[in-house]
């Protein structure tokens, strides 16, 4: 029940212009002790990016590497916007392949290990599930 945090759930209110510093790719981000690469993946969305921390191999990954799902030990696709891009997406995972993570960390559910079959087996997830949806339009 959402209840007294209801107010939380209402009209978002836009962030004022002054205080946003957008990101391209390139740019590294200041944390103080620590800052993170930031990479451009638009294969899921145009905006899409990934932030690489290089001392402790951390990718941060968006949806660039899909949904981990923990009690399979599978990436999933993620729900496609309107501009999804299959060689874009593929490039994505290519690009985590490049950089050679220590781990995965998702927006949703977790981290996981960097593993390079883990990533090959996304790559057919994506080519399989766009082959899928491109039959049932077609049916």
């Amino acid at each position: 029940m959402v209840g007294d945090q209801w107010e939380f759930y209402a009209d978002p209110v836009p962030v004022p212009e002054a205080r946003i510093d957008p990101l391209t790719d390139g740019d590294e981000v200041d944390l103080g002790d620590r800052s993170l690469s930031v990479y451009h993946a638009p294969g899921h969305a145009p905006h899409q990016t990934t932030f690489f921390e290089p001392d402790d191999g951390l990718l941060f990954t968006g949806d660039a590497a899909g949904i981990y799902v923990p009690g399979r030990d599978m990436l999933k696709e993620t729900s496609p916007p309107p501009q999804f891009d299959l060689e874009g997406c593929l490039d994505d995972v290519r690009a985590i392949e490049a950089l050679n993570p220590d781990t995965l960390c998702f927006g949703h559910f977790g981290s996981v290990a960097y593993r390079s079959e883990l990533m090959a087996k996304y790559k057919r997830t994506l080519v399989e599930w766009v082959e899928a949806v491109r039959r049932r339009r077609g049916a």
